[in-house]
């Protein structure tokens, strides 16, 4: 139980990244219509959308680390800390790449 932590982290870094690599090779097709912009290039698009997805899904990596280096009582904070400061880090990552597509 001590590690299921970074191994919930893993599976959902894991399931983005496969869902970023189906949406990459499938097309815009994978995309909700509501969450899509106007665009005029479709499978660029696409391929922006996957690397985004991609870099969303390395956010909870470092924090995974962070908590298979002790006790999850003792790294709690340092953990949550580390996965706040990486989430907004790919995030920003995100949008700078998203920007791109348009």
């Amino acid at each position: 139980m001590q590690h299921a932590y970074p191994v919930v982290m893993l599976g959902l870094s894991t399931g983005i990244i496969l869902f970023a690599t189906l949406v990459a090779l499938g097309g815009v097709y994978m995309i909700p219509r509501s969450r899509m912009a106007k665009i005029k290039d479709g499978k660029t698009y696409a391929r922006q959308f996957a690397k985004t997805l991609a870099v969303v899904a390395a956010a909870p990596l470092p924090s995974a680390a962070v908590a298979m280096t002790g006790s999850i009582d003792k790294t709690i904070f340092p953990v949550l800390a580390v996965l706040l400061v990486s989430f907004a880090v790919c995030i920003y990552i995100g949008t700078r790449i998203m920007r791109k597509a348009m």
